[in-house]
């Protein structure tokens, strides 16, 4: 039973690390310097498909736009925070109308989240 225990104890980490943890949240997020990237799935390669020809581009979000994180998202690669997008203007940006399908992922050392 000890060897058992240790075993496991050894494995365990090992597989929650694989794993994605989430965790319901409600926070107001901003971009300080304008290095970020929409993501479409919680890791730092995966720029979305519409957000990528700004991204190669140049372009940028800057800092008085906003992101309504709704979860945060811990892996491998990091913290992600999931939600939504606002311009300046309070209109949302990850839209059907800009190619966008729903909530986005942004990886969380590109916001200052409060």
């Amino acid at each position: 039973m000890k060897k058992f225990l240790f075993i496991l104890s050894f494995c365990l980490p090992f597989t929650l690390m694989a794993q994605n943890i989430e965790k319901t949240v409600k926070l107001g997020c901003y971009p300080p310097n304008g290095t970020n990237r929409i993501l479409n799935r919680p890791d730092t390669s995966a720029i979305h498909p519409a957000y990528l020809s700004e991204y190669k581009g140049g372009g940028f979000l800057g800092s008085s736009w906003s992101f309504v994180a709704t979860k945060v998202i811990v892996n491998k690669q990091g913290k992600f925070y999931y939600g939504d997008i606002y311009s300046p203007r309070g209109g949302k940006l990850n839209v059907k109308q800009n190619r966008y399908n729903g909530p986005v992922y942004v990886f969380a050392k590109d916001w200052v989240c409060e």
